[in-house]
């Protein structure tokens, strides 16, 4: 039963990463290189698109961007659309 609700949640988190994926511009997501920029159009956009993404699917709390670093295995977030400042992941 535990694993049939693990592989059910997977498959559900995949979908919508999925669905995701295909609404955040890539091309403005490589635009965003400091933190300084949370402020300007590409990453106000894509916190909005993240933020409509939540109002949408209530099971969602919490969705960002993430993107590799030059370390091996590491990434680094990129936009957050957590609306408290405070609690919002950081470059």
């Amino acid at each position: 039963m535990r694993t049939d609700h693990i592989q059910t949640l997977n498959r559900e988190l995949r979908n919508v990463v999925a669905v995701a994926s295909l609404q955040v511009d890539g091309d403005a997501l490589e635009q965003i290189t400091s933190l300084k920029q949370g402020n300007l159009p590409p990453y106000l956009t894509i916190r909005k698109t993240l933020s409509k993404i939540i109002s949408a699917t209530p099971d969602i709390k919490d969705i960002y961007t993430l993107r590799k670093t030059d370390k091996s295995g590491q990434y680094s977030f990129i936009v957050d659309a957590d609306p408290d400042p405070q609690s919002v992941a950081h470059m």
